[in-house]
């Protein structure tokens, strides 16, 4: 799936306000290369791994991760 993050128009828009979640086992620094990102805050998290290691979906792992990054 990390390669629909870099069609053409997904992260268009992106300000130094905007953060974007990232589902990928790469690190910040090569992940925010591989997208191509000049701006923003970039949040990594390898929601499979989350999720086979809790037994859970990855749509929770994802969930929480925009809980916290949101601070509710």
């Amino acid at each position: 799936l990390e390669a629909i993050a870099k069609m053409p128009g997904m992260l268009s828009g992106v300000t130094e306000e905007t953060i974007v979640i990232f589902n990928t086992h790469k690190d910040v620094d090569t992940a925010r290369d591989y997208l191509g990102l000049a701006c923003g805050t970039l949040v990594v998290v390898d929601a499979m791994k989350i999720a086979v290691e809790e037994k859970t979906r990855v749509n929770t792992a994802l969930l929480g991760t925009m809980a916290a990054v949101s601070g509710q």
